[in-house]
């Protein structure tokens, strides 16, 4: 699964004005504006006949006729302009109010960009935060990837498996690998600084060969300090280490947390395509505690429980165990009868899982059946 990440520039667009300019409207403007009109000829014939005072009746009633003609006439030209400037005005006017609803309708377009652009980049911020947020909840996938180190006190993958191998006391004295290691769909008691397996990790895990590489040797060397060994990658097939006493005793028979450990990583298998390594490390277990006979006869035996380990064989080395029933916690997770209803769900309930998704198996493996096929 993978994460998918650009941002948008707001861009200032100009406005350009193709009408004429203010100074220019403010120019026609006061062109328009009512000025003096110059006096008419009829205006400086009234004035003479006023100051003469020898003229007769009838010559003061012409000139005031005159006056009256001339006021008339003139009042009109200054009240009406002609309309040609009238056309002029209105169109002059009218270019004004388009350049204003113009530039309305652009501010307002420029607007809504900008809010579609700011909407757009708060969308890309909120993504991702969201990413980043998602990408930060894959502990488990970021730590097999090698780009997280495992809390607390731990480190990156790829340098615990290449130099915490065979540090035995290192490997039981710390507490906080194994649910890193070995990450289930439940949270740990003991580390709060790990997280849970979630499905989309568990698919990675599965279908990832750089992570199922990892995984695989992962699981040699916590083999290895429980003194065992794989000796079938593709069926997980294991048999004693040569230091077996010695790792038996210092994991299995002195240090119990060391059972729960088993349990997670049985547990494990199942939830990352490595099922068949879960039941052929049951079967073993089995019978380096319960020898040949195996668990269900021992369980069988009515006889009291101190009695009964004490007949199993000397030889078989984990039958100390017989008397803890640690067992019965990890054969939950090996071979079951799909046929039979309640081992079923005691499964999925012990996994998280469904019996499908149990069932699938890591790319490491369906590689391993390509090899095999192709050489056979």
């Amino acid at each position: 699964m993978s994460l998918k990440q650009g941002s948008n520039q707001n861009k200032n667009k100009q406005i350009t004005d193709y009408f004429r300019s203010n100074e220019s409207i403010n120019s026609d403007k006061n062109y328009l504006e009512d000025k003096p009109m110059k006096k008419s000829k009829n205006q400086v014939g009234m004035k003479s006949i006023q100051s003469n005072n020898t003229k007769s009746d009838s010559d003061t009633e012409i000139a005031d006729g005159i006056k009256s003609s001339s006021s008339s006439s003139g009042d009109r030209k200054n009240i009406s302009p002609s309309k040609p400037e009238l056309n002029e005005k209105k169109n002059i006017g009218n270019s004004i109010q388009n350049v204003n609803d113009t530039l309305e309708q652009q501010n307002k377009i420029q607007q809504e960009e900008e809010q579609k652009q700011s909407s757009g980049s708060n969308n890309q911020l909120v993504e991702k935060k969201q990413l980043r947020s998602h990408s930060q909840k894959l502990k488990n996938l970021q730590f097999y990837l090698n780009n997280l180190q495992s809390n607390p006190n731990g480190d990156f993958i790829q340098n615990i498996l290449d130099k915490w191998k065979g540090k035995f006391k290192l490997l039981e004295t710390h507490h906080g690998y194994v649910q890193w290691l070995f990450p289930n769909f439940f949270q740990s008691r003991f580390n709060n600084g790990s997280d849970p397996l979630i499905e989309e990790e568990a698919d990675e895990f599965i279908k990832n060969p750089i992570i199922a590489n990892r995984l695989k040797k992962a699981y040699d060397l916590i083999y290895e300090f429980f003194g065992m060994k794989i000796v079938n990658n593709l069926t997980g097939e294991v048999q004693r280490a040569d230091n077996y006493k010695e790792r038996y005793h210092e994991t299995y028979i002195t240090s119990y947390h060391n059972h729960m450990r088993i349990r997670r990583i049985l547990c494990h298998f199942n939830n990352v395509g490595f099922r068949r390594y879960a039941i052929s490390l049951v079967k073993f277990l089995e019978k380096e505690i319960y020898g040949e006979k195996g668990y269900q006869k021992f369980a069988d035996d009515k006889r009291p429980l101190v009695i009964k380990w004490q007949e199993l064989p000397q030889t078989l080395p984990l039958r100390q165990l017989s008397r803890l029933k640690v067992f019965e916690e990890w054969q939950i997770y090996g071979e079951i009868d799909e046929n039979n209803q309640l081992q079923v769900e005691t499964l999925q309930d012990n996994c998280f899982a469904t019996i499908q998704d149990i069932k699938r198996e890591s790319i490491y493996l369906t590689k391993l059946k390509e090899v095999k096929s192709q050489h056979q």
